[in-house]
């Protein structure tokens, strides 16, 4: 009798492999590049070439030889990885994976702000669109916002969108914030009872956590930072067992990175829709057929590629 389970699974196998092979073959008869952000799912992270951050993966783009980039994330990452590098075809496999914290503010809104504070310097997350960060003086990400605020001569800041780290900024700045209410959906809504229920099964675990989250979360956690800065902590630090307090594409970043430790989501569904929107099937298209290139207004990407150079001339000091 056959075992038709065995067969089933041997042919979705099958089918996969091929599907990978086809992808890779795709890649290298058009010199191009595949990036994937931390939180992607983990068979795209496999097949990428770098998995990073959204600001690390654009930033890697500008040294990229390769004309044609397959950037797995979310719109805003792959409208900076254009703005970067306006030369290269950036390709975003599927063209409605937005960013509930990016699609939080519009310009007008930060034009009224902006009118509200006259004499304030407006410092962007990375995480917005093209038009917020045209509108912007800096951009910052998680790992260095605090330097940027606190590098900036004006006293007053406006910190947009996200008011998790935003709030996290306000508390160790000296400077007034003025913070506008966008948030991470996955991160500020996260419950730190659901939090402190998982730990009761770990409690020897540390907690990390993204600083988008909200207070209560973060003032429980045993590390707060960007996804960067977690991979690093993971690796100074002697735990056997850490609560990941983000996105549940981060446990097969982490997991790969450190095979001996044990990564556990902290809380159920932290996960963004439109980051596991992309497929390999998608990725595969995208190549096909130069799927979904991103486009921007030059005059807009000059205006945000400005708060992006500020930025960096802040962080190279």
């Amino acid at each position: 009798m056959i075992n038709t389970t065995f067969v089933l699974k041997f042919s979705k196998e099958s089918l996969l492999e091929k599907l990978v092979h086809d992808i890779l073959t795709l890649k290298e008869a058009q010199n191009a590049c595949i990036l994937a952000h931390n939180y992607q799912p983990g068979d795209i992270q496999d097949i990428a070439d770098f998995v990073g951050d959204s600001l690390e993966l654009s930033n890697i783009v500008t040294h990229l030889p390769n004309p044609t980039i397959v950037f797995c994330g979310v719109s805003f990452m792959a409208e900076t990885a254009k703005i970067l590098s306006p030369e290269k075809t950036i390709l975003l496999p599927e063209p409605t994976a937005l960013c509930d914290l990016a699609e939080s503010i519009h310009k007008e809104d930060l034009q009224q702000l902006k009118k509200q504070y006259p004499h304030a310097s407006v410092v962007c997350y990375v995480n917005s669109s093209i038009e917020t960060k045209a509108l912007s003086d800096y951009c910052c990400t998680s790992a260095n916002a605090l330097k940027i605020v606190e590098s900036i001569p004006a006293d007053t800041i406006i910190f947009i969108p996200d008011q998790g780290l935003g709030s996290w900024i306000q508390e160790k700045s000296h400077k007034e914030i003025i913070l506008y209410p966008g948030s991470c959906p996955i991160h500020f809504l996260l419950d730190p009872h659901e939090i402190s229920r998982t730990w009761e099964h770990y409690p020897k675990a540390a907690l990390i956590t993204h600083p988008e989250a909200n207070k209560a979360v973060r003032d429980m956690s045993t590390y707060v930072g960007g996804t960067g800065g977690m991979i690093q902590y993971a690796g100074e630090t002697s735990f056997d067992t850490y609560l990941v307090a983000t996105d549940i594409g981060m446990i097969h970043r982490l997991s790969k990175e450190y095979p001996t430790k044990r990564f556990i989501l902290a809380a159920e569904k932290i996960e963004c829709k439109d980051m596991k929107s992309i497929s390999l099937q998608k990725i595969h298209y995208s190549l096909l057929h130069n799927y979904s290139p991103i486009e921007v207004d030059p005059s807009v990407a000059i205006a945000a590629k400005r708060a992006i150079q500020n930025m960096m001339d802040i962080q190279q000091k």
